[in-house]
């Protein structure tokens, strides 16, 4: 089955994409070393709010991710205000090791889903 996935980062454009069949968002609060790494690309680099996460995850109905930054000093205290903020799901970006991933799991703790965005040659090698 496949479901769509949609980036946003407020209440009305998640309300007007329920309203028109799109149940599952994405709040994006990757930001570091975010700009560096995508240079020169057209691509948009906009971190949403715990407010922001918040209020799209108060759409009645929907499934709200929010994809945290790479792994770091901060990620465990980032899953516990997505996961507050009302997160059904957590993806962690820029994996590089199987190290970082376990790590993460611990701190997620079944809390909720899990996602892991495998996109740098480091983390694909480790991934078996």
């Amino acid at each position: 089955m496949l479901e769509l996935m949609l980036f946003l980062n407020d209440e009305n454009s998640a309300r007007n994409a329920f309203a028109h069949g799109l149940s599952h968002f994405l709040v994006d609060f990757e930001s570091r070393g975010k700009e560096a790494r995508q240079q020169g690309y057209d691509t948009e680099i906009a971190p949403a709010t715990l407010d922001d996460l918040k209020a799209v995850a108060s759409v009645a109905g929907g499934a709200t991710w929010c994809r945290i930054d790479r792994p770091g000093a901060k990620t465990a205290l980032e899953i516990d205000n997505a996961i507050h903020a009302g997160a059904d799901g957590i993806f962690l970006p820029m994996v590089q090791s199987a190290g970082e991933v376990e790590d993460f799991l611990r701190q997620v703790d079944g809390r909720c889903a899990t996602g892991i965005l495998i996109e740098t040659q480091s983390g694909f090698d480790s991934a078996r």
